[in-house]
C-alpha cells in the first residue's frame, strides 16, 4: 500500500470511515514525504531495533519506522483510526497495535511482555496536553530497557526541553531530560506539512537515555525540590525553598549557603549540579 503522504488521500480515507480530525487529541497527519524521511532517520533504527510508537494516527509512519525495524508496538486512542490501522498495516506482520489511552497503559510491562529485557526505542508524535505528562511518565519510571526516545511536540515544548540555566524556557522538564538524557533538538516541522494544518510549528526532540549521572540524595525529594520552585520561578529561590519545606528562613539561608547558592537567585539560574546539591543537602537533614 501506498503512503498516505498528500492531503487529498488523507481527506478521502477518513470521510470514507465518516471521521474527522480530532482537535482534543492533536490529530493532525503528517502529509510530507521529506519530513517523514528526516523523522525515520533521526529515529536511528536498524534491523534488530524494537519501536514503540505513540501516536500512529493513519499508519504513516508506522510503516516506515516497520520497514527498518524488527518489531513496531504501535499504541493508539483513537478508536475509529484503530480500525483503519488494523486495514492499512495488515500486511506489516512486525507490527502489533494496541488501542488505549498511553496515560493509563503500563508501557513498561507491555513491552516487556513483546520483547524480555530487550532495549527498545520509542518514537512518539505527541499533542500538547500529553507531552509533558507523557515525558515525565517514560523518563521516570524507564527501564534500562529504553535507550533513545524520538519525541515531535511543539516547538515551544522542544525549546523547553533542551533549554539551559538563565533561558526563559528553562525548568522542571529541561531538568528532567538533562536528569535522565542528553537532549537534542534536532529541526522544526513547518504547519503546512499537517493536514489539518495546526495553529503552531512542531519539532523533533532526541532523547538518548543515559543512567543519571548526579547523586541527588533521594529522587522523590529532588523532583519536590524541582517541581516546587518552579511553580514560583518568579520568586527567589529561598521563598521557593520555605514554601515547600517546613523551614525557619534562618534554616533556608544556612541550607543555600551551605550549596554555595545566593539566596536571591531566581530557580531558573540554577544548574542541575546546584539543584543536585541542594537536594542532596536537604536529604541529609532528614536524616
Amino acid at each position: 500500500m501506498q503512503k498516505l503522504t498528500s492531503t487529498r488521500r488523507v481527506r478521502e480515507l477518513l470521510e470514507k470511515h465518516n471521521l474527522k480530525p480530532r482537535k482534543n487529541w492533536g490529530q493532525n497527519f503528517l502529509v510530507d514525504e521529506n519530513i517523514l524521511v528526516k523523522i525515520v532517520d533521526a529515529a536511528e533504527l536498524s534491523k534488530d531495533d524494537r519501536v514503540l510508537e505513540i501516536g500512529p494516527g493513519l499508519g504513516v509512519l508506522t510503516m516506515s519506522l516497520a520497514e527498518r525495524a524488527a518489531e513496531v508496538i504501535a499504541v493508539e486512542i483513537d478508536q475509529g483510526l484503530f480500525s483503519i490501522l488494523e486495514q492499512n498495516l495488515a500486511d506489516f506482520k512486525n507490527v502489533k497495535l494496541v488501542q488505549g489511552d498511553v496515560r493509563k497503559l503500563d508501557l513498561s510491562r507491555l513491552c516487556r511482555e513483546s520483547w524480555g529485557e530487550k532495549d527498545f526505542v520509542i518514537v512518539a508524535n505527541l499533542p500538547y496536553y500529553l507531552t509533558t505528562p507523557f515525558i515525565f511518565q517514560v523518563l521516570k519510571e524507564s527501564t534500562v530497557a529504553l535507550k533513545r526516545a524520538l519525541f515531535m511536540v511543539q516547538r515551544e515544548v522542544a525549546q523547553r526541553m533542551v533549554a539551559l540555566p538563565g533561558s526563559s524556557n528553562y525548568g522542571t522538564l529541561s531538568i528532567l531530560c538533562r536528569y535522565y538524557t542528553e537532549p537534542e533538538y534536532l529541526f522544526n516541522v513547518p504547519q503546512n506539512v499537517f493536514f489539518p494544518r495546526p495553529a503552531v510549528e512542531s519539532a523533533v526532540v532526541r532523547l538518548v537515555i543515559r543512567q543519571p549521572k548526579l547523586d541527588v540524595g533521594d529522587q522523590s525529594l529532588f523532583w519536590e525540590l524541582i517541581k516546587g520552585v518552579f511553580q514560583m520561578r518568579r520568586k527567589t529561590v529561598l521563598k521557593g525553598l520555605l514554601h515547600i519545606f517546613p523551614l525557619s528562613r534562618e534554616t533556608g539561608e544556612e541550607i543555600l549557603t551551605r550549596a554555595g547558592i545566593p539566596p536571591q537567585l531566581r530557580p531558573e539560574k540554577l544548574s542541575i549540579e546546584q539543584f543536585a546539591k541542594l537536594s542532596r543537602i536537604l536529604y541529609n537533614l532528614r536524616g
